[in-house]
C-alpha cells in the first residue's frame, strides 16, 4: 500500500502530532514517525525535530488525551496549540476558580 508522504510530511511541518495525521490518513502513528525520520534523513525540510508526548507530558488520562485530541482536531489545531489558547485564557480571564474544583 502506497501512503501519500506528501500529505504526512505537510501536516508535520505544519505542527500536527502523529496521532491525528494518522487519523486523517489511515497510517499507524508509529509509520507516520518513520515516514518523517527518513525524510529528515533524506534533508525533507519538512520534516522538523520537535519534541515527542505533547500533552502526555501533563500527564493526563487516556480518555482526558482522547477528548482533548478530538477536540483538537475538530478545530484543526494542534494540540500544543489548544493547550496554549486555554492557558492563555484562562490567565487572561484570571478563570482559575471557574475552571478548578480544588477548594482553593
Amino acid at each position: 500500500m502506497k501512503h501519500d508522504h506528501d500529505a504526512v510530511l505537510d501536516m508535520w511541518a505544519d505542527g500536527v502530532p502523529s496521532q491525528i495525521i494518522g487519523r486523517k490518513t489511515g497510517i499507524m502513528p508509529e509509520y507516520v514517525r518513520t515516514i518523517v525520520i527518513r525524510a529528515r534523513k533524506a534533508g525533507d525540510g519538512r520534516a522538523i525535530d520537535r519534541p515527542r508526548g505533547g500533552l502526555n507530558k501533563f500527564s493526563i488520562s487516556t480518555k482526558a488525551h482522547k477528548k482533548f485530541a478530538d477536540e483538537a482536531d475538530r478545530r484543526g489545531i494542534g494540540e500544543l496549540e489548544l493547550a496554549s489558547l486555554i492557558l492563555e485564557s484562562v490567565c487572561d480571564g484570571d478563570l482559575f476558580d471557574a475552571v478548578l474544583d480544588d477548594g482553593e
